[in-house]
């Protein structure tokens, strides 16, 4: 394949960021500025992985060749870095590429993949969403129970995994703690998130029974499973609430909760009024949390990148020392994304 290169810049990552989509939460893109080169090799890939997930969650006309160079190609090396779960940033890029890839299903990266099949079947990004775009292109928009059920069987057929194997692992291992540990996820843990991704939009397209099917495997122990299945059974108006209500309740920062935070931020502008009265209410309790104030923040940093963070810049002269604190650190710090594969 041809490889189709860009030149990314500032312009571009406010480009990016302003219109990310995701949780069917409206969004209005934003103005950006004039592009200026970035020379920072690692912020060129975080830039990139943030476009990788713009492809994915939009499902506009990708550019599929960029996709396959960055998932396949070694990025700037660098120490772990925790964005879901702690890896290089090539790794991040790479998962966040095949997510996309997987959420795009283009029967044209097929060949592609095959050819690196050898290569990387032990990657769980790469077996879990080389099988979602077999059964994507096979189903790609069950009407019943029976076709979600076909669909589940193909998607098993190609990770070359069965249901007993998923079942027996979310049975018998400690997930929950496993997710948290903070380490990439072995491939039972990814497939499962692919099959409650497909799962929601099965759900969203009317096939009511969807996650009822998914019972053979208790996802729920997973708390990014159980997050993307919460959302997808929570009504598109009521999503921030529900969301900013999980991060209120939060006692500690746990790596799965990378994925909460990334979840409010891709609901973009229409979040930031309700971060807003969120942290409004943390001021008035007796003690600010640190666990809620550092993930809105987070968000809010996130959302309001593309703008220059006004909201984040206003609370870094807070009357409060932790939230200015807080809101400092986030300022110094270009938080682009939270979470790469989500």
């Amino acid at each position: 394949m041809k490889t189709q290169r860009t030149t990314l810049g500032k312009g571009f990552a406010l480009t990016v960021l302003g219109t990310l989509l995701a949780c069917a939460c409206s969004q209005q893109p934003s103005t950006s500025e004039a592009p200026t080169m970035i020379e920072d090799p690692r912020e060129k890939t975080r830039l990139q992985i943030v476009q990788a997930r713009q492809m994915g969650l939009r499902k506009a006309p990708p550019q599929i060749d960029l996709l396959l160079e960055w998932f396949r190609t070694p990025a700037p090396s660098s120490y772990k870095m925790g964005f879901g779960f702690a890896a290089p940033l090539s790794y991040h890029r790479h998962a966040a590429a095949m997510t996309a890839l997987g959420r795009l299903a283009d029967a044209r990266t097929l060949s592609e993949l095959e050819a690196q099949k050898s290569r990387l079947w032990r990657s769980a990004h790469f077996r879990a969403n080389y099988a979602r775009i077999h059964a994507e292109l096979l189903y790609p928009a069950p009407r019943n129970a029976q076709q979600w059920r076909e669909k589940i069987d193909a998607y098993l057929q190609a990770a070359e995994l069965t249901q007993e194997q998923l079942a027996e692992y979310f049975r018998s291992q400690p997930v929950p703690e496993i997710v948290d540990y903070g380490d990439p996820q072995p491939v039972e843990i990814i497939a499962v998130r692919v099959l409650v991704e497909m799962a929601g939009e099965a759900y969203a397209n009317g096939v009511r029974e969807a996650f009822e099917v998914l019972r053979w495997v208790d996802y729920e122990r997973d708390p990014v499973s159980a997050l993307r299945a919460g959302l997808a059974k929570t009504p598109a108006p009521q999503r921030v609430a529900w969301l900013i209500g999980q991060i209120m309740s939060r006692e500690v920062v746990r790596f799965s909760d990378h994925y909460l935070v990334q979840a409010l931020a891709d609901c973009g502008a229409e979040a930031v009024p309700a971060i807003l009265e969120a942290m409004a209410r943390l001021k008035q309790r007796e003690e600010v949390r640190y666990a809620p104030v550092k993930m809105l923040l987070e968000a809010l940093s996130v959302i309001e990148y593309a703008e220059g963070r006004p909201s984040l810049k206003r609370l870094a002269a807070d009357s409060n020392a932790f939230i200015a604190e807080t809101a400092q650190y986030l300022l110094r710090y270009a938080l682009m994304f939270r979470a790469s594969d989500w």
